[in-house]
């Protein structure tokens, strides 16, 4: 169950994946066949942990990757919502 109770979270998530996010199609390939299937793909990248704990929390989403960083860069943090 989701922890938002007003419209502006879920405006703020709107945002979110406005300025932050990506949202695609991924091509997936099916080893046995040799076909594919797409796969619908929404993520959030951000470099403050804080953020994406927050949204974690808030809306019940649970995959929160670490990106390895590279260096002179600060480290990233993926949040896949589908």
């Amino acid at each position: 169950m989701s922890n938002y109770d007003n419209v502006s979270d879920v405006a703020r998530l709107a945002a979110f994946i406005d300025g932050e996010g990506y949202i695609g199609i991924i091509r997936r390939k099916i080893a046995p066949s040799h076909s594919y299937r797409y796969i619908p793909k929404i993520q959030i990248t951000n470099s403050n942990y804080r953020l994406i704990d927050w949204l974690t929390f808030m809306f019940d989403f649970f995959t929160a990757e670490y990106t390895e960083p590279r260096p002179n860069r600060k480290t990233q943090y993926n949040l896949d919502l589908i």
